[in-house]
């Protein structure tokens, strides 16, 4: 499937259209589709043969190998927003949204998973919730290339679970004793990292 955001595309397939959508949308941020509910059950059949711009790509969180897209509608009387399969859409223009930072987001994370190594600081406004998760399933050691003023408690943890000796990448003021305990938990390497004040505590 060649669809990328910004792409203009029709619905083919009503039936590809997602009603229930867990916090795929918010965590995407377009949270109004959660409750504003453009598209009920049953009521699918209105967007069929509409065209719509893909706003955002990812996974579908219960089946991770189901691309989805979050699309809206143009050139139509009743604006809708909704999560579709992408089997369900058709391209019918393929002009792309340059200078959208959610476009070059997406570009950056496509090229990021097809094996472009990183080696230097990722712009601040490519930088979101479905790149980051790459990061961590990909390679952990890439989370320094990320400004730490984006990066989240839970982020730091998930990053630990998968490798704690990754804790001397973590800012030194940040290094709690909760995540300091999950590194050496992992890896006993990771003693060198933790704050003098918090040796007595940990070990």
């Amino acid at each position: 499937m060649d669809i990328k955001v910004g792409y203009i595309c029709k619905v083919m397939n009503y039936e590809q259209v997602y009603t229930t959508y867990g916090d795929f949308a918010t965590k995407a941020g377009h949270p109004d589709i959660d409750i504003k509910k453009y598209v009920k059950a049953g009521c699918r059949t209105k967007v069929l043969g509409k065209e719509v711009r893909v706003l955002y790509l990812g996974l579908h969180e219960n089946n991770k190998t189901e691309i989805v897209a979050i699309v809206e509608t143009i050139n139509s009387p009743e604006y809708l927003k909704f999560v579709i399969g992408c089997y369900g859409l058709a391209i019918t223009d393929v002009r792309e949204c340059i200078g959208n930072p959610e476009t070059e987001s997406y570009l950056f994370i496509e090229r990021y998973l097809s094996g472009k190594p990183l080696n230097k600081a990722i712009p601040d406004k490519l930088v979101n919730e479905l790149l980051i998760d790459a990061i961590i399933l990909k390679n952990p050691l890439d989370i320094q290339y990320i400004s730490p003023f984006l990066l989240k408690k839970d982020h730091y943890e998930r990053i630990l679970r998968k490798d704690g000796g990754l804790l001397g990448l973590i800012p030194y003021e940040r290094r709690s004793l909760e995540l300091c305990k999950l590194a050496i938990k992992d890896e006993v390497y990771a003693k060198k990292f933790i704050p003098q004040e918090l040796k007595s505590l940990v070990e």
